[in-house]
This record gives structure tokens, sequence and C-alpha cells, in this order.
């Protein structure tokens, strides 16, 4: 108990906010953990220390009534541990409560009032906001990459998220019925243009394997913690595909919502004309294809901006605005990271 409850009371005061609080608990309880088990064990062995104490200088009669006292005390401390380690006494182990979020109405009062935004950021927000998608839809997308059925060159042990937001995502959510042959989201493709909010957002490294961002998604849908590499294996075949996808199913977890910006963010009005920096496909080596399509690109710093010049249009500058209201619209909204086998997530991620 010692050294852990040490180590928390040494840890604490360098933390801030929720994660000190926790640490704080955290000593508490083991500290509550440290007297229960002091209780019971001294009181066990008073009682087996003067028993023969007793036998030798009282009477027998004055023996055991003082047996019997000491045997009282010995039941009380043992129920007073057994209480504190359940947890019966709320004010020894009650853990911290988290301070009372925002509703989204008082996020969207705010994004309103601020100068800086003004409306319309708050509904280009609101419309990245509804770009969720759910586990099953993931699933059925990357069957179809390890059937070849969405991207010839797919290799599940080498292609990475730019390899396929490039040669699969951006070909598919290209739309001939978008006025100029644009495009759109590929979640706005797989909600037939229904807006869904997310329950998790992701956060990723596009240099990351694909099947290891798909990993840690199905991993989180089952509630494994800590590692995805048993799910990265079965996520290897179709087979396996199905196996997770029966266990998905059996969980309830097919429904669970995602945001993840490769599949969240319109491309085309980003990143599909071009390919500045020369990259290659990670398995043939070929350069990424070129998307024609003619809707109009947007950066951070294109017209209509805000007062404070960031582009209202922009997919790719309001993350931090989105989650805001995502978390102040769901007091359940979590943040789900994807992190990669060379960590690169720590230096780049989105």
């Amino acid at each position: 108990f010692m050294s852990p409850m040490q180590l928390l009371q040494r840890e604490a005061p360098r933390m801030r906010g929720a994660p000190r609080a926790h640490a704080e608990w955290a000593a508490r309880c083991l500290r509550a953990e440290l007297i229960a088990v002091l209780l019971v064990v001294f009181s066990q062995e008073l009682r087996l220390s003067f028993r023969p104490l007793i036998a030798t200088v009282f009477s027998r009669a004055e023996g055991e009534v003082l047996l019997g006292v000491m045997g009282t005390f010995d039941d009380i401390a043992n129920s007073l541990g057994i209480a504190i380690m359940c947890g019966v006494f709320p004010f020894v182990v009650r853990p911290p409560q988290p301070p009372p979020r925002p509703s989204s109405q008082v996020f969207r009062e705010r994004s309103s009032r601020d100068p800086l935004l003004g409306p319309r950021w708050e509904q280009k927000v609101e419309e990245l906001a509804g770009r969720g998608f759910t586990l099953g839809a993931l699933l059925d997308f990357y069957e179809g990459l390890l059937k070849r059925e969405t991207m010839p060159s797919f290799d599940a042990a080498k292609s990475t998220t730019n390899d396929v937001v490039r040669q699969a995502i951006i070909p598919l959510s290209r739309s001939s019925s978008t006025a100029g042959g644009g495009g759109v989201a590929l979640s706005t493709v797989w909600g037939n243009g229904q807006s869904m909010l997310p329950q998790r957002m992701v956060t990723h490294n596009w240099s990351n394997k694909f099947l290891h961002l798909v990993a840690a998604i199905v991993a989180d849908g089952l509630a494994l913690r800590g590692a995805y590499n048993s799910v990265a294996m079965d996520l290897m075949t179709v087979e396996g595909v199905a196996m997770l996808r029966s266990r998905l199913q059996l969980f309830g977890a097919l429904c669970i919502t995602y945001w993840v910006c490769a599949f969240s963010v319109n491309q085309h009005c980003t990143i599909c004309a071009e390919n500045i920096c020369g990259h290659r496909d990670s398995v043939t080596g070929e350069p990424y294809p070129i998307c024609s399509c003619s809707l109009p690109k947007t950066s951070n710093t294109d017209e209509p901006t805000t007062a404070s010049g960031a582009s209202i249009l922009c997919e790719v500058n309001k993350f931090g605005e989105m989650m805001k209201l995502l978390a102040a619209s769901d007091h359940d909204f979590e943040q789900v990271v994807a992190i990669d086998a060379g960590f690169s997530v720590f230096s780049r991620a989105w």
C-alpha cells in the first residue's frame, strides 16, 4: 500500500484538473484500504497475543469475560474493515465528480457572441460535427479493401491511411451528380446525406498503417483497452473480419458512431487535386492519382474569413471548436487515440 500511495501523493501536485482529482482520490482509496487491513490485523493479533496471558493471570470466569470482550472488539474491527473495503463509507472513497459541461445551446450562444467567429462559422462547425459514421459502415468499407474491390493495390500489412485516402476514399466520394462534378465526405455517402453526430472522435496520423487505424477503432468498440494487436491480426483476413463483426454485433457496437478526418472531411474541397509532396503508394511505388473534380479547394485563409482571418468554409481549421460542440452535446462523448507503431501520432496528429 505504502509505495503506490506515496507515489500518488508525490505526483498529484504536479497535475491539474481531473487527473489531479483522480490521483488524490486513488491515494484516499489506498489510505482507506490500509486502515481497513490494519484494523483487521491488529484486532486479530491482539486477541491471539493476549489469550495465553489471560489464561494464566485471570480466573476462568474473568478470562471468559475478557475473551468475550476481545472477541466482540475483533468482530467490530473486522466489520469496519470489510465496510471500508466495500466502500460503505462514501466520504472515504467517493470518486471525484466531473465538472458540469455546458450544453450545446450554451456553446452556440457563446459562438454567436464571439466577434471573431460569427454564425456562419458556427454553421460550418455544426455541419462538420454531423459527419459521423457507424462502426458497421467502416467494417464494410474495410472488407471491400481486403477483397480488392475498391483499391486493387491494397495490402493490409503495408498500405497507409494516406494510401487509402488517395486511392479509395477520394474516388468513392466523387459525385457526378454534384454541380461541377465535385464530391462530398465519404461519411456523407455512407449516411445518405443525413447528419449523424459521432460518439467518438478519433485522433490518428495518416502515415499510420490503415489496418492499425481500423484495429484501434474496432478495439474501442469491443471495449479492449491498451492494445489492438490481436484485433489487427484478425483484420488481416476476410474470415477474421467476419468474426470481429459477429463479436461487435453481440456487443451491440456496430452502431457506435465515430468521426475520423479521412472519412468525415470532404477531401474534394481540400487535397484531392494535388500531390505537392510527391507521395507514392506504399505497395506499388506509383505516385498517387490526382482527382479531376472541379470543386473549389479551400485553405485556412481563403475568403470568406472571420474577423481573425480564418477561412469560414475551410474544413480543416475547426477541429477544436467541433470537439467542444460534440462534448457539450453528449456528456458521454469520448476521444479515441489510435497510436501507431512508430509513435508518429505524438508529432503529427489529426
